[in-house]
């Protein structure tokens, strides 16, 4: 981070804050600043433009042109000769020339670890930051419902099997919720098991045993159980998690007196009904941004699990909101220095001085900004 922001002098504006480097910063300060150019031909003559104020963080800037794109040569191209080909298609780079091809062998799916970068935690905390924002001002205090999935035994296949077993459950939310907007992430249980678990945060209501009675019935249909127990004959018997579920609608509240071992924690406990039930969701549901940030830094910031699968995903509406803003310092430095409330000075590994400032309230350009991310999350 620190040697791409000073090989590229840039000033980049956050939602509430922005960032500059102590010799950009003496260099607007003494006149000698360049903003970044770019070569452009007017009436045939070669001139360096300024970059106009462009926004950042969105999955919009990614797309590639056309020009870009690598010409791969298909197998149609391709004509035997033993173990040589002939590429006889004019487009191809390798246009005349005999190539030889080893035999294709079956794709084979490698397990490859999966940990969070600074980057990545960073890129996922602006993203959840400009989300909750972003909702504030359209439409005002929204419920967040986090929401946890949990295995009933331990974990069977390999970590993309949850995955496989997590976008079922996203895709019933989003046909029968109409679940729009969320994020998760998943994150490794080393405590007890090594059973993986993942946390959702969405920006609606969902009811609880709802929720909890579908990933049930996924946990049952790829093979995990639960152990059932049956106060009266003081039995236990490891059941799939939909079988169990349904001796907990058919059990009756145990009256007794007498201790039972809870299969669960192995302590002894008067047993209630709901020590029969299978309750791998959990739900939580919080309503203001400090809450947001205080699961943020608990289960994304310090997040050094390793898991084979991808670690975090998030709906298209949220990957597509803007994060920050390049502008030009020499336009904007003497305007943003009012609005800062206070600066914090952070030293990079090279000796240099960033200035972290944050800003008493919105700007122009985070305006601007928040008005696309209110049409992202709003439509």
């Amino acid at each position: 981070m620190a040697t791409a922001l000073l090989k590229t002098i840039q000033m980049i504006l956050k939602q509430n804050l922005y960032t500059i480097t102590e010799n950009e910063k003496r260099a607007v300060e003494n006149g000698y600043y360049t903003h970044r150019q770019k070569p452009v031909i007017k009436d045939g003559v070669l001139v360096m433009e300024d970059l106009p104020t462009s926004y950042i963080g969105s999955s919009l800037q990614r797309r590639r042109s056309v020009d870009e794109k690598i010409i791969k040569p298909t197998q149609s191209e391709f004509y035997d000769e033993g173990t040589l080909r002939f590429i006889d298609n004019e487009n191809s780079p390798n246009y005349g020339c005999y190539i030889d091809f080893p035999k294709p062998r079956k794709y084979e799916e490698k397990e490859v670890e999966h940990s969070f970068s600074n980057r990545s935690k960073i890129k996922i905390a602006n993203k959840i930051t400009a989300w909750t924002r972003a909702n504030k001002a359209a439409k005002g205090n929204v419920m967040y419902n986090f929401i946890t999935l949990t295995l009933t035994s331990e974990q069977i296949g390999s970590d993309k099997d949850f995955t496989r077993m997590q976008n079922v459950f996203m895709t019933y939310l989003r046909k029968f919720f109409n679940v729009k907007n969320y994020l998760y992430v998943l994150e490794r249980q080393t405590k007890n098991t090594n059973n993986i678990h993942s946390h959702i945060i969405v920006d609606q209501y969902l009811p609880y045993a709802r929720l909890n009675r579908v990933w049930c019935k996924i946990l049952s249909d790829n093979g995990y159980t639960f152990p059932s127990h049956n106060y009266i004959t003081g039995e236990t018997q490891t059941v799939s998690v939909s079988a169990a579920l349904k001796n907990y609608d058919n059990s009756a509240t145990y009256k007794g007196d007498q201790q039972y071992i809870n299969p669960k924690t192995s302590k002894f406990v008067k047993p209630t009904k709901d020590y029969n039930m299978p309750n791998p969701v959990d739900v939580e549901s919080i309503f203001n941004l400090k809450a947001v940030s205080r699961y943020i830094t608990k289960y994304i910031t310090k997040n050094d699990s390793t898991i084979n699968t991808s670690l975090w995903n998030c709906s298209q509406s949220i990957s597509r909101l803007w994060t920050g803003a390049i502008i030009n310092p020499q336009l904007y430095l003497s305007k943003l220095s009012s609005l800062v409330a206070r600066v914090v000075h952070k030293t990079l590994d090279n000796g240099q001085v960033l200035n972290v400032c944050l800003l008493h309230y919105y700007t122009k350009i985070q305006e601007d900004i928040f008005k696309i991310n209110h049409k992202i999350i709003c439509t």
